[in-house]
């Protein structure tokens, strides 16, 4: 099961950044919208009456058209936005 897992730190400029919270959600129960997450501590102990809010939503992916498949042989996808950038420069999308 893929798992987005959200972490919260707060940023010191002059000391170690420190945790704070986070919270996971399971990909497969997404949905569109804007859901309000339950934050946990580092012990996993909920932390009541916080949440974290995210807005899910969804774009339609289709096929590179083979006019625009690179020289290298790149297949990447575009989206309704355009293309999606690599995240590593070696990234082989099919």
């Amino acid at each position: 099961m893929d798992v987005l897992l959200f972490t919260i730190w707060d940023k010191d400029n002059n000391s170690q950044n420190d945790f704070i919270a986070n919270a996971a959600v399971a990909v497969r129960s997404l949905k569109t919208g804007v859901h309000a997450l339950p934050l946990y501590n580092e012990h996993r102990v909920a932390l009541l009456g916080s949440r974290l809010l995210i807005e899910a939503y969804m774009e339609p992916v289709i096929p590179v058209p083979k006019t625009l498949v690179s020289a290298r042989g790149d297949r990447r996808r575009l989206s309704a936005r355009g293309p999606r950038p690599a995240l590593y420069d070696d990234e082989d999308v099919a």
